[in-house]
């Protein structure tokens, strides 16, 4: 797989709220609620351009994962502890 992607790392702010409001460009499209379980993030780092495959700084399963995703199939995928460390260290 080749490509890159912008990361962004994020820590959940806050507890589960529920809404009544549409947020996600989907529930405008189709002005209904889908998604009225929310929770804030505060952005703790981000970078660009970050290469996928084997030859860049994320685990192949998880940059598998991402390619799934992007398809339109499942991307739930775990990681091992230091990988997502070595993750948080690289953002």
């Amino acid at each position: 797989m080749t490509g890159k992607i912008d990361i962004f790392l994020a820590k959940v702010a806050s507890g589960l709220e529920e809404q009544d409001s549409l947020f996600w460009p989907d529930e405008i499209q189709d002005g209904r609620l889908i998604y009225p379980y929310r929770f804030k993030i505060n952005l703790v780092g981000s970078v660009k351009e970050v290469p996928l495959g084997s030859t860049g700084p994320l685990p192949p399963k998880l940059s598998e994962g991402i390619r799934i995703g992007a398809t339109g199939g499942p991307s739930v995928v775990s990681i091992r502890d230091e990988q997502l460390e070595s993750l948080i260290r690289y953002i």
